[in-house]
């Protein structure tokens, strides 16, 4: 990963991903659930902007897709594309904002909706959620 090609957004929003077929080359799942592994314990303490991309990719951790672990990689490079992002807290007018949003059934292997949202105070995230229904 030292010298990998960085990318912007941790998980394509136009990838749709499925549970593994017979004839599907399937990826190392040890190897795989040590990096969700470490990239949840990343999504609650400090990077709210991976927790889709984790909980989405989270869901084939018994029997991940080389496709999945392709994706997962793709999660690594945007870490260390970003890995100097901070949140920063300055003196200024408080102001309370949230956001919402779902996806009304876009898992396409069971027809769930995942909701997430958002806190942040004068701009700096405090609080997000990602949640399957």
């Amino acid at each position: 990963m030292d010298s990998c090609n960085l990318v912007h957004l941790p998980l394509n929003p136009d990838i749709k991903l499925f549970k593994a077929q017979d004839g599907d080359d399937l990826a190392e799942v040890s190897r795989y659930q040590q990096i969700i592994g470490s990239l949840m314990y990343l999504v609650i303490g400090t990077r709210a902007d991976l927790a889709y991309t984790v909980s989405a990719l989270s869901q084939f951790s018994s029997k991940p897709t080389t496709q999945h672990m392709g994706i997962l990689k793709q999660a690594l490079r945007y870490l260390k594309r970003t890995k100097n992002l901070t949140l920063t807290y300055r003196k200024s007018e408080v102001t309370l904002s949230g956001y919402s949003d779902s996806d009304y059934g876009g898992d396409r292997n069971d027809w769930k909706s995942t909701s997430g949202n958002i806190f942040q105070i004068v701009g700096n995230t405090i609080s997000w959620r990602s949640v399957k229904q």
